[in-house]
Order: structure tokens, then sequence, then C-alpha cells
């Protein structure tokens, strides 16, 4: 456990499955495609992957929300908490 959650400096959007991102030139992360589909690779890939793109500056990063399962819990509590 991080002792503090990192939130990134760029808006982070969490969006339900096939909710359209924000307008504009930002980051969409999808379950599957730019994120991996199972909970232990998602967990160890999040904070790596949001700050890689957070020293990018976009304007934006949107994550697609990963189903509200008990495998899921705990990644859908980081993303949560970074999303603040």
């Amino acid at each position: 456990m991080h002792a503090r959650h990192y939130r990134p400096q760029s808006p982070l959007h969490l969006l339900r499955s096939g909710e359209a991102p924000p307008a504009g030139d930002g980051v969409l992360l999808r379950m599957g495609r730019e994120m991996p589909a199972d909970p232990l690779a998602y967990a160890a890939a999040l904070y790596e992957t949001l700050h890689r793109l957070d020293v990018q500056h976009p304007p934006w990063i949107a994550l697609e929300l990963p189903p509200d399962t008990p495998e899921w819990a705990g990644v859908l509590d980081r993303l949560r908490r970074a999303a603040g």
C-alpha cells in the first residue's frame, strides 16, 4: 500500500463501459486494450501508467471502469481515490 494514493495533475475521468470520454485531446485507457483485463495485472500497472501519462500533461485522462465485482474492489478503490 502506498502511504498516500497517487492523484494525477491532469483531470482523471472514470467512465462506465460505453460512456464517451470528454471532448478534446486527452488519453483514453480501456479495459483489455491500453489497460490489462486481469485485476492483478491492472493493479500492478495502474500507478505507473498514470505517472507516465501525467508527465506528458494531457488535458485529461479517462479510464474505463472495470466491473464492480469483489475481485476488482481494490482497483476500484484506487481509481476512485486517484480521481479524488
